[in-house]
């Protein structure tokens, strides 16, 4: 029983050292956002698009006012478009009639799946509600 004790405390210590923490998934994200471009949503479509993320929102923008903001716990899906190279960041708000998205490329196929990954972890430590692509 004792060892079977020191196994199972090993293991969430194991899980434990290695999960990302907010900050860390935080820096990363912003580390790797130099490598996003073409910026895009609904509202933000002309000029100079940009991309801001910080603790509690993702904020696509553009230099002429436009702009699109989402929670972190209200991201219900981040995903890989058909469009190459995008993503797309979807939340369970909604703009006329549609759900509020935010697009942006990265051009390394590696860095784009980690990205994806990155943004669902946070939304997820975030308290955000993902679709589960497993469920049927």
């Amino acid at each position: 029983m004792k060892n079977l004790l020191i196994l199972i405390l090993l293991f969430f210590n194991f899980v434990w050292v290695n999960a990302q923490t907010e900050e860390q998934t935080l820096e990363w994200l912003n580390t790797k956002k130099a490598e996003v471009y073409d910026v895009s949503s609904i509202t933000v479509q002309e000029g100079a698009r940009r991309l801001e993320i910080n603790g509690d929102i993702l904020h696509a923008y553009s230099d002429n006012g436009a702009y699109t903001k989402i929670n972190w716990s209200g991201i219900k899906d981040v995903s890989k478009t058909d469009t190459k190279n995008q993503i797309v960041i979807i939340s369970n708000t909604m703009y006329n009639g549609l759900n509020t998205c935010i697009f942006f490329k990265i051009d390394n196929p590696e860095l784009i799946e980690k990205y994806i990954k990155a943004l669902r972890h946070m939304a997820t430590l975030k308290g955000a509600k993902m679709i589960d692509d497993d469920l049927f």
